[in-house]
């Protein structure tokens, strides 16, 4: 998956274009201090040594070496969620593109006293998806690809397809926003306040659209494996 590859080129137009009125030469020059700034940053910095909210604020001054941090450190995760709501590898990365795409085209709009900005990348995500499933399309069975998966035997593979399809078929006979908010909690990992935020939603609204997604998947998944049953669990 070539995230940063695929988007930093889009922005690198952007800034040739803010630049239109300039001599062939200056803008070459101009793009060329751009991009030698942007590697320094990106010698200097690793992505474990600067805050998001740090580097953010470089973002919004246009410094591409933090923007294509922020994207090294959290594409995989907004595809993994894309993937988890749309269950379609291309759709899912198309999807975690435009995110950061976006994210670089409304920098200037961000506030350092606003949300997270793993916050306000779930919530474009998220926002993307439901849009995704509400256009009709052909229906078709999700890809076999996970993620998350490691080699497996074949016995376990089997039983994981099978668990996984299952599980996927009782997915989407919930409310959108059931599916996005189990989505969010079992396998993004959120909090019930961290969920919340990201639907826009109260703590105790978000807590009760878990328990009432959760009731419904224990019955449509009643005549599936008791392992699986047990991990929706209250």
């Amino acid at each position: 998956m070539s995230s940063v590859s695929a988007i930093i080129p889009v922005q690198d137009d952007i800034v040739e274009h803010e630049g239109i009125c300039e001599r062939p030469s200056e803008r070459s020059d101009r793009t060329g201090a751009q991009e030698r700034d942007a590697q320094n940053v990106e010698a200097q910095l690793t992505s474990h040594d600067v805050p998001d909210i740090e580097l953010m604020a470089m973002v919004v001054e246009g410094d591409q070496g933090a923007y294509r941090l922020l994207v090294e450190r959290h594409f995989e995760r907004i595809y993994v969620l894309a993937y988890r709501m749309i269950y379609h590898g291309a759709d899912a990365e198309d999807i975690a593109q435009e995110t950061f795409l976006k994210l670089w085209l409304k920098r200037q709009d961000w506030k350092r006293e606003g949300a997270a900005i793993t916050t306000w990348l779930y919530r474009v995500t998220v926002n993307a998806c439901i849009d995704y499933k509400r256009k009709p399309r052909a229906a078709s069975m999700p890809e076999g690809y996970d993620p998350a998966d490691v080699q497996p035997t074949a016995v376990t593979l089997i039983h994981r397809q099978q668990t996984n399809l299952a599980l996927r078929q009782a997915m989407i006979k919930l409310s959108l926003q059931q599916q996005t908010a189990l989505t969010l909690f079992y396998h993004q990992g959120l909090s019930n306040a961290q969920a919340a935020e990201v639907l826009d939603i109260s703590v105790n609204a978000m807590e009760s659209l878990l328990k009432r997604a959760r009731k419904r998947l224990r019955v449509l998944l009643q005549n599936s494996s008791e392992d699986l049953i047990e991990a929706i669990q209250e």
